[in-house]
């Protein structure tokens, strides 16, 4: 069965580990004004890049926000997720049912490993990379695929593409990649999904 790389994207899941393509291009360093409006906090010695934390803590207004939701904080949070699903498909302007809620990424992460490699799926991911998808979606038979990163602890972009078969079911791309802290720029994300939609890929 030939199918080109724009119906295989259709049909198979790229996760970009929740990457923001916009910003990632331009990331200057924080003002000592916008510092102000996080919590003032001295920075731990060494900062742990490998577990993608706010060194910074949160702002003033997410603060806030949590303090004003204690109130809720003996009720289930159904209704609430319900309101924040349709908030968040307007945004990115995207059907309701494109928005699933999870607590956490790596509940969401584990949903979608399951989803899409399931009795025998493929999972392309670097190695080394962020395990909990990995790890879960083989207990209940997914294979996964490792591509160990390149002499500068990056992503083999051009090696992920030649690994993709009609077995691979996803492609895993932490971004950025944790544990190495490398940072894929959203230029290089955006030529690598134009490139795989262009070329066919006999599956």
């Amino acid at each position: 069965m030939e199918l080109n790389r724009r119906e295989w994207l259709r049909t198979t899941a790229l996760a970009g580990g929740f990457t923001l393509l916009n910003g990632f291009t331009s990331l200057k360093p924080l003002t000592e004004e916008e510092k102000l409006k996080f919590n003032p906090r001295k920075l731990s010695n060494p900062i742990r890049l490998s577990s993608n934390e706010n060194p910074y803590g949160p702002s003033q207004r997410v603060r806030n926000a949590v303090k004003n939701a204690f109130n809720d904080g003996c009720r289930y949070p159904y209704e609430y997720a319900d309101e924040l699903a349709e908030m968040l498909a307007i945004k990115h302007r995207v059907s309701r049912d494109s928005i699933i809620i999870t607590g956490g990424s790596t509940e969401g992460l584990k949903i979608a490993g399951i989803t899409f490699t399931i009795n025998g799926g493929e999972i392309i991911a670097a190695k080394p990379t962020f395990l909990a998808m990995m790890q879960y979606a083989e207990m209940w038979g997914a294979n996964i695929n490792w591509v160990p990163v390149d002499k500068n602890m990056g992503y083999d972009l051009q090696e992920i593409e030649k690994r993709i078969t009609n077995k691979t079911k996803m492609v895993f791309l932490c971004n950025p990649n944790n544990p190495t802290s490398t940072l894929l720029p959203a230029d290089a994300l955006v030529d690598f999904l134009h490139h795989s939609k262009q070329e066919n890929h006999s599956v």
